[in-house]
């Protein structure tokens, strides 16, 4: 029995063991504790309709958020101190019930207005909350004629520091209200802007406001102007921060602090649950790898099965007669000076030409099936959002890197020598396999564990964390 073998493994697998349970101490000591908040605030949501996409997801907060949700056509809207906050969605309210907001909002009450097409053509409740004047509007009001992309305008308020506003999907055209800076309030502070795409080199000078805020007598009001009715800007209420978003309105309506993303406890990063169940699963693959190489350690000591060896050497050996007889055939044609049987074999261009006709004729044979998948099934039935591509591309070239690091040229190295090897010592280049394949399969453990750790919890603190759960999930697909 080979004694120093044992020993080896042994220690192996105790090492193997001690940096599983440091992995688990580490992940408990760095996972944050998350404070749960029990004071439901009462949510009223006046709306004409149309913002099914919208209530989903505001009610997904059900730990935080009361929603209750009236008509802005009820000829009466009861607005008292047992309401938090209200939301008016694009909606035309009568004067009494304007009046009233007025008044709740000037005591201390907060209010989160969201535009639309109805505001957009009577915003005469806006200048009533002194928001902007409602000629100077009028004068200029304006959809915007192109996508826009965000920019911060305020970098220290908590809704800009606390969203990656870069991974912002643009407002598509005519989904947002264009309000005129001379139409403002001085008062009104300008949160976030946005600009058109085809100025991206001159910023500083199409920037219009997109996310306002203004204080009200002794409440405080948030104004958004892009539109989120059924239908407008899906791709921004898709969005990983869209939800937060909402909640984050209302919280800073209110002037309360409220959690930062990857504290929130519906944000779509790993919290302590999910965590827990990576870190589960992280072990368990490395025990299986860990059982997996004990057990082929030990059947790799007995001898390796003579039948498979001579079988290989006999294929080899037939590979490289024959080899060996149409190499000498080409020298005969060649000293000849004659052409060979197979014309096809001949010295010319006819075999560039010919596999050139052929790569194009099936290419426009594929070229409309190719067509309809790129422009069609892909963008419309399997794919229909671009931002989800970019995060998969953007995931992609990071693992491109990683995969590259952690190979360490160990699949060029096996098909160097097992081709090397494999006609002349079979046995050998069969080795090589072994090791490629170990070290595939411990260095995937190493960069699930490091990729899972980063997703999980490091990733959701960062300008990634709305892309925490694809790096996870990349991570495993590529063990």
């Amino acid at each position: 029995m080979n004694v120093k073998g044992i020993k080896t493994s042994k220690i192996l697998i105790i090492s193997l063991i001690a940096l599983i349970v440091s992995n688990i101490i580490v992940f408990f000591l760095i996972t944050p504790s998350r404070g749960q908040s029990t004071d439901q605030k009462n949510i009223l949501v006046i709306s004409k309709g149309n913002d099914t996409l919208f209530l989903q997801s505001l009610q997904i907060d059900e730990e935080n958020f009361n929603i209750s949700v009236v008509s802005a056509e009820a000829s009466s809207i009861p607005i008292g101190s047992w309401i938090d906050s209200i939301i008016i969605f694009d909606s035309i309210l009568n004067n009494d019930t304007q009046t009233d907001i007025s008044n709740y909002i000037n005591a201390g009450g907060s209010a989160i207005i969201i535009m639309g097409q109805e505001l957009h053509n009577n915003a005469s409740f806006l200048e009533e909350l002194t928001l902007l004047d409602n000629s100077v509007y009028n004068d200029s009001k304006s959809l915007n004629s192109e996508s826009m992309l965000f920019v911060i305008n305020d970098a220290t308020h908590p809704i800009s520091k606390n969203i990656d506003w870069n991974s912002t999907p643009d407002i598509k055209v005519a989904n947002m209200t264009i309000i005129p800076d001379s139409s403002l309030n001085d008062t009104v502070e300008q949160i976030i802007d946005v600009y058109p795409v085809s100025k991206n080199l001159d910023i500083e000078n199409n920037r219009q406001p997109i996310l306002l805020e203004k204080q009200y007598g002794a409440g405080n009001i948030i104004l958004f102007t892009g539109w989120l009715e059924e239908g407008a800007n899906l791709d921004f209420k898709v969005w990983p921060y869209f939800n937060y978003l909402l909640y984050t309105f209302i919280f800073e309506s209110m002037q309360i602090s409220f959690q930062t993303y990857p504290l929130w406890p519906y944000s779509p990063v790993p919290h302590l649950t999910e965590q827990i169940i990576i870190g589960i699963i992280i072990i368990v693959l490395t025990i299986l790898a860990i059982i997996l190489y004990v057990i082929t350690k030990r059947k790799s000591r007995t001898q390796m099965d003579q039948a498979t060896i001579e079988a290989l050497e006999r294929q080899a050996e037939e590979e490289q007669k024959k080899l060996v007889e149409e190499a000498k055939k080409i020298e005969q044609v060649i000293e000849q000076k004659v052409d060979p049987e197979d014309e096809w074999e001949a010295i010319g261009v006819h075999r560039q030409l010919g596999g050139f006709l052929f790569t194009l004729f099936l290419s426009l044979f594929l070229v409309l099936p190719q067509l309809l998948v790129s422009n069609f099934i892909m963008p419309q039935i399997i794919q229909p959002y671009p931002q989800a591509a970019g995060w998969y591309n953007y995931a992609y070239n990071f693992f491109q890197i990683v995969w590259i690091l952690f190979d360490f040229g160990t699949s060029f190295a096996l098909a160097k020598y097992f081709s090397e090897h494999r006609v002349k010592n079979p046995k050998k280049a069969i080795h090589y396999i072994q090791i490629y394949v170990w070290w595939q399969i411990f260095t995937g453990i190493i960069q699930v564990t490091i990729i899972g750790f980063m997703g999980s919890i490091i990733f959701p603190y960062t300008a990634l964390a709305h892309m925490s759960w694809i790096f996870v999930v990349y991570s495993f697909i590529q063990y």
